[in-house]
């Protein structure tokens, strides 16, 4: 397996995991 490529879709996946939950509680990045 590329270490990398999956380290950078687990950020994404991540990345996606967070806004959802921000949207949810209506919060908004920053």
């Amino acid at each position: 397996m590329n270490g990398q490529l999956v380290f950078k879709n687990a950020v994404v996946r991540f990345s996606e995991v967070i806004m959802e939950g921000l949207n949810h509680n209506d919060l908004t990045p920053g």
